[in-house]
């Protein structure tokens, strides 16, 4: 494969495994062992300047190599292990083969080390040279065991109930991988009393195999043709079972399509989530807790996708959140591509700067505001009383004159000040002036305007707690600029005139993916040597000069959001920034269903308190000499004969809050929650009961816990953690009832 062909991520990846695992080590050895008479370059000003002089140029060395001659796993059009998978696959993750990487990676560092006396003492004699030792055995494995696979391994997770089942699949290369492993697992410890965690199975073994295990082994399918991988002993079943059958679960699914589509363009590392199945376990009964979350659009989201492909002989990675229809509310907040004019007054010289277009601002006014109803601390009241008092609306007077396109630019975050400037596009520059000048008039600011550099500027100071910060602002060309002080604002307006901004440089162009244009809805931009640079010559004088010399100056990461009807999409030629924009996209969608699952589930809890609270009233009239039930599983089904309950058995509820979903200790799982009834017996009958729902995990399945007594009265105790035990009859009694 040629060197433009070459999966930069890929790149990255080596590098970072051979600059953080067997080179950085080396330089805090030798830092550490240089004192400062042995850094007469720099006078001993900074500790480890010295060692950094002599490892920069050995690093950068590697570096250029394994951006030479490291050669990456080819795309792939097609998956072979895409139908094989489970039919209720949520998130989905294939990787290339990468034993010829991790060998070229190791060649080069082996070169370098024999051809560095430097390097060869640091590894020979330097603190950790038997971890780097069993490191580099390690690598050597994982390339061993990557020769006996395919072209791919794919790993995928499922969720179905509180567990995530996880699985992987690789096809067959060669044969005697059963053999390798077993060879592997010897080298791991005891295997006659199975202290590996680690079982191998034949498809033979698999089917004549009663045992489950602990639940903490990891189970291996040793197939002729496949090498499949789970905890769950009927997942690796049901994988054999779906090699001879025509009709595979997975493949059918909407998911197992979308993600064939992005095969078929050419991928080399594909990651998606089906968010839409993410939501199917929620009850019925959790449906009027949904409105929130339909209201913020993110109800829904479909999928989260993400991949790598080379485009114009470049790697592209692409992003995608795609939704069941039309984006609206929160979702829809970011707007249609469209040419974008604020990041005309950017330095070229910034360290990130980070452009969006927003929908009408005031529609977003509108949808925060309907968002926010209901809540305790409503921050509109107090809006609302403020702008009376000051005859202004934020909503008519100030978002209303704003197109939606701003950027914020951060130039330095050195202190006592950063260096930072915002700027919006503006619809009436006039009418936003008036309502700045109304509200500083009454908030008595002292705002001074002048003439700066032929820039008329406004600038005031607010006060805070490290002495008073200075705002500026001056409109120009259609557009408000913010910044720290006016020379701030001034040097924009002059970027602006003089065409010499970053919108209009050479390092943002040639830095946008292929076929791409800064006509986007949203640009993040980031320079890593203008960011980190500064940061290095503090601690390491000099050492920064030297690291360009030898490596050549970084090249900026852009990555590019597009609002389209029905999905949010991201292109990048970065590797690592454009995952985080992504992800940040993501979050906007993932803590709502996360927030909605658990509001779901503490509905569910509430429900099944009052379920319970019923029939204990329904045990007591048919069971009076018994009065209240001790624990849950005398209210369930009778486990011998469900046609006849009895007064252990009563059926009175259903066996999802009783039997098999019981503990030892009684505590049962339904929903995210776990319950838990106790009798409170001073005498025959029994006259009073506590009953308990807590969170089965903390802040995911839920936040707060719920119980009831014979009132049957529904009573939560917020912002609490999970309980170790259930609350006394007093103690449930003190809580807050749920209204």
């Amino acid at each position: 494969m040629s060197h433009s062909l070459h999966l930069k991520w890929g790149r990255c990846a080596a590098q970072g495994i051979a600059l953080a695992v067997l080179l950085l080590p080396g330089i805090h050895d030798c830092a550490a062992q240089n004192s400062p008479a042995d850094t007469p370059e720099h006078g001993g000003q900074a500790i480890g300047a010295g060692a950094a002089s002599l490892w920069l140029p050995e690093v950068a060395r590697i570096m250029q190599r394994l951006e030479r001659e490291v050669t990456f796993p080819p795309e792939r059009r097609q998956s072979q292990l895409l139908p094989l998978l489970p039919g209720s696959t949520t998130i989905y993750a294939a990787f290339g083969n990468y034993a010829e990487v991790t060998r070229q990676v190791l060649k080069i560092l082996r070169e370098e080390r024999e051809n560095s006396p430097l390097l060869r003492e640091w590894w020979q004699r330097s603190e950790g040279a038997k971890d780097r030792d069993n490191l580099e055995l390690m690598a050597e494995r994982f390339a061993q065991l990557e020769d006996y696979l395919g072209e791919e391994v794919v790993v995928s997770a499922r969720f179905e109930g509180q567990k995530p089942g996880l699985f992987a699949a690789a096809e067959i290369g060669k044969p005697g991988l059963d053999a390798f492993l077993r060879k592997l697992i010897a080298e791991r410890g005891d295997t006659s009393q199975n202290k590996t965690g680690v079982l191998i199975f034949s498809p033979a073994q698999l089917a004549a195999t009663k045992d489950k295990g602990t639940g903490r082994e990891l189970l291996i399918l040793v197939h002729p043709k496949y090498l499949a991988a789970s905890e769950d002993l009927s997942a690796l079943r049901s994988f054999l079972a779906r090699l001879d059958k025509s009709d595979r679960g997975f493949a059918g699914t909407g998911f197992a399509h979308r993600l064939a589509q992005e095969y078929r363009r050419g991928t080399s590392i594909l990651a998606g989530a089906d968010l839409q199945r993410m939501l199917t376990d929620l009850p019925a009964r959790a449906a009027e807790k949904q409105s929130t979350l339909e209201e913020s659009g993110f109800a829904d989201a479909k999928y989260a996708i993400w991949g790598h492909s080379t485009v114009e002989g470049q790697t592209v990675s692409r992003g995608e959140l795609s939704f069941t229809r039309p984006r609206h509310g929160l979702a829809a907040w970011l707007a249609e591509p469209q040419p974008l004019t604020t990041l005309d007054f950017v330095s070229p010289r910034a360290m990130m700067a980070a452009t969006i277009v927003l929908m009408k601002p005031e529609k977003i006014f509108d949808d925060a505001k309907q968002l926010s109803l209901g809540s305790p601390s409503n921050p509109f009241v107090m809006l609302s009383q403020f702008e009376k008092m000051l005859s202004l609306s934020l909503r008519d007077d100030v978002l209303q004159n704003l197109q939606g396109e701003l950027t914020l630019e951060l130039d330095d975050f050195a202190p006592p000040r950063p260096m930072w400037r915002a700027i919006f596009k503006v619809k009436d520059a006039a009418h936003l002036q008036t309502a700045f000048d109304t509200l500083l008039a009454a908030t008595q600011l002292g705002a001074e305007r002048s003439l700066t550099r032929r820039v008329a500027i406004t600038q005031f100071q607010i006060p805070s707690r490290d002495g008073p910060h200075q705002i500026a602002y001056a409109f120009s060309d259609g557009h408000l600029i913010v910044g720290p002080n006016k020379d701030s604002v001034a040097t924009a307006v002059e970027l602006h005139n003089s065409g010499d901004s970053l919108g209009k440089s050479k390092s943002l162009r040639t830095a946008l993916p292929p076929g791409h244009s800064v006509e986007a809805s949203a640009v993040f931009y980031l320079d890593p040597a203008a960011m980190y640079g500064p940061q290095m010559q503090r601690f390491l004088p000099g050492a920064m000069d030297k690291a360009t010399k030898w490596a050549g100056p970084g090249t900026p990461s852009v990555v590019c959001l597009y609002g389209e009807e029905m999905a949010i999409r991201s292109a990048s030629r970065s590797s690592a920034m454009d995952a985080g924009v992504m992800l940040v996209v993501s979050a906007m969608a993932i803590p709502n269903l996360l927030r909605a699952r658990m509001a779901a589930n503490e509905a569910s809890a509430v429900a099944s308190l009052r379920t319970i609270n019923t029939a204990q009233i329904t045990y007591g009239g048919a069971y009076p000499e018994r009065g209240f039930a001790t624990a849950l599983t005398k209210l369930g089904p009778n486990p011998a004969d469900a046609q006849k309950p009895t007064e252990d058995h009563a059926d009175l509820i259903d066996e999802s809050l009783a039997r098999d979903h019981c503990s030892a200790d009684g505590w049962c799982n339904k929903s995210g929650y776990r319950f838990h009834l106790e009798g409170v017996c001073k005498t025959s009958p029994c006259t009073e009961y506590v009953v308990t729902a807590t969170p089965s995990v903390r802040n995911n399945t839920g936040v707060r816990n719920f119980c009831s007594t014979s009132d049957a009265i529904i009573r939560i105790q917020p912002a609490s953690g999970t309980l170790t035990r259930p609350p006394t009859v007093v103690e449930c009694r003190r809580w807050e009832p749920v209204h």
